[in-house]
């Protein structure tokens, strides 16, 4: 397998997919108030590791799972998944981000592209 694949299969990953999920869709009623600090989405919001296998077949197991401590803007709830080898020695984070609104969510995805466009600069400059 070239690397071109693999880098096929990395950016495949690593696309992010925000929107603004209802609360309904965990629930919740619309009325209620949640921050990243009172809850998760529930687990399956995230691909399974057998998705996951698919692009990285070496990825055995499910490592850990919990708030995405990374989010940008104001995520009303977050949920990041890591999985890993049998020995750890490689890992593939999956994150879940729901905003209050698609306007949140999609400045939250463009404040994430410029901040990963600005740290891909300063590291090609070094």
């Amino acid at each position: 397998m070239g690397s071109g694949s693999r880098l096929g299969r990395l950016a495949a990953l690593s696309i992010a997919v925000v929107g603004a999920l209802s609360p309904a869709a965990y629930g919740q009623s619309s009325s209620s108030t949640t921050s990243t600090s009172d809850s998760m989405p529930p687990r399956n919001i995230v691909v399974p590791l057998s998705v996951i296998q698919r692009f990285f077949p070496e990825v055995t197991q499910e490592a850990t799972t919990g708030q995405n401590l990374t989010a940008v803007g104001n995520p009303t709830t977050t949920r990041s998944v890591i999985y890993a080898t049998g020995d750890a020695s490689k890992k593939v984070t999956v994150t879940v981000d729901q905003y209050e609104s698609s306007t949140d969510a999609s400045s939250a995805y463009q404040q994430a592209i410029e901040t990963e466009s600005g740290s891909s600069l300063a590291q090609t400059k070094s």
